[in-house]
């Protein structure tokens, strides 16, 4: 089981990662439009994505700078490649489907950059 702990960790933050960034969105899209509702619910969830996997997940001390810059870059990357893989699956199965699958792969491929890039242990 310890050697799941991080992963475990991993599912649980980035899960709660997802439910702030709908709630914010739930909450601004009452007084924002929703696009702008939109990109500040994705920057909460990005930014306490960074803290729950900095702190909680691969437990890491200083190099936040350095850290936050590639973390920001993935979460760049990460918001033209979900749409994209979601509208390339969803020409050949259902959309919600398509939607489910492509963050399933969005999660693994920010799990192994997370350990292997960014929060890389030293």
């Amino acid at each position: 089981m310890e050697k799941y702990k991080r992963l475990i960790k991993y599912i649980i933050f980035g899960g709660t990662s997802a439910l702030l960034e709908l709630i914010f969105f739930l909450l601004l899209s009452r007084v924002l439009p929703v696009y702008a509702a939109a990109f500040v619910s994705f920057l909460i969830g990005l930014i306490a994505s960074f803290f729950f996997n900095k702190v909680l997940v691969f437990k890491k001390a200083g190099g936040a700078r350095s850290e936050a810059w590639k973390f920001l870059l993935l979460g760049l990357v990460n918001s033209q490649l979900s749409p994209l893989l979601t509208l390339l699956l969803s020409q050949v199965m259902d959309s919600s489907i398509a939607k489910v699958i492509t963050m399933a792969c969005i999660a693994v491929w920010n799990y192994l950059l997370m350990k292997y890039v960014i929060f890389k242990e030293r």
